[in-house]
């Protein structure tokens, strides 16, 4: 099935989320509107032929889906601010969640990163010098642009609003996931911190990382607002979870969340127990036994109880 059958074809969809996804298609097509489908809630038989390549394996049952459209944002402005620093760069993120009302993100990358990017990705420097921090603001609606402009001042910055040069702005983010593979094979980790705190943990992981593998190369970017801190660390030594350690460790102490946007899935059950108390997970353990006792579902992820022996 080639990828654009994938995109426009209900049929690959789940039952149960089918007749929605029909009914929204036609309101689309009617007003001439592009669209994809995204494929998370597959029909029985779709998953079942990505089950037998192997490239995937069983999961969820949806049992209700719900649909909803969110008004495009309109007259949308991006820009880049170069700062001296984290700290910084917080302070501002802060004023502007205060200060533009249309204010839509809030994100965050370095000069580290940047630079593998602008050499081997083909990128061009985002402003006329280097700094140590950047952030990405987008706002929309009236008086975004004046609102954006008044928070930035005169720090040096970029500003777009037609989508071509808004889209150039955000590469310079989208493609932070790519920096560290330039150097090598990345371990990739998502954490959160309360939001008061991911400064802290952003400006000290490397020196943390360092400790455990002093030649490692780590790289940090992500969402200002909800303290949500992409970890990217090219390891010089072993593999071995000593750098996922001292990542977890530090995220913990911080009182944060060692997976933010994932789920702790089949490679991070080993440190559940830095976010999660016993009694927390027999809890998840106990709700997923009452909902597949059999244990179909996902067995390798997530507390399971043991399986009762027979007498």
């Amino acid at each position: 099935m080639n990828e654009t059958v994938r995109n426009v074809d209900p049929t690959c969809l789940h039952p149960v989320f089918r007749q929605k996804a029909q009914e929204l298609l036609c309101r689309l097509a009617a007003e001439n509107i592009p669209f994809r489908l995204f494929e998370g809630f597959r029909s029985p038989e779709r998953q079942q032929y990505l089950y037998a390549q192997g490239r995937t394996r069983p999961g969820p049952v949806v049992t209700r889906a719900r649909l909803q459209l969110v008004e495009r944002p309109r007259e949308p402005v991006t820009a880049v601010v170069g700062l001296a620093g984290l700290d910084e760069l917080h302070s501002l993120a802060l004023e502007a969640l205060r200060a533009v009302p249309g204010l839509l993100s809030a994100e965050f990358w370095t000069q580290a990163g940047l630079d593998l990017l602008i050499e081997h990705a083909g990128l061009r420097p985002v402003l006329d010098r280097p700094h140590p921090a950047y952030l990405l603001l987008e706002a929309a609606g009236p008086g975004a642009l004046e609102d954006l402009g008044e928070l930035i001042g005169a720090r040096p910055a970029a500003v777009a609003q037609t989508p071509g040069d808004r889209a150039q702005l955000w590469a310079y983010r989208e493609r932070h996931p790519e920096a560290a593979g330039f150097v090598g094979v990345p371990i990739k980790l998502d954490v959160a911190v309360p939001a008061r705190n991911w400064v802290e943990l952003a400006t000290t992981v490397a020196k943390v990382v360092a400790a455990a593998d002093p030649g490692a190369t780590v790289l940090t970017y992500g969402h200002v607002a909800d303290g949500n801190v992409h970890v990217n660390v090219v390891p010089a030594a072993a593999a071995d979870g000593r750098h996922e350690d001292a990542v977890f460790g530090l995220v913990a102490a911080l009182g944060g969340s060692i997976s933010a946007e994932h789920g702790i899935g089949a490679l991070k059950g080993r440190w559940l127990d830095l976010a999660r108390s016993p009694a927390e997970q027999d809890l998840f353990a106990r709700i997923r036994s009452a909902f597949d006792p059999a244990g179909t579902l996902n067995p390798a992820i997530l507390p399971r109880r043991p399986a009762a022996r027979p007498a």
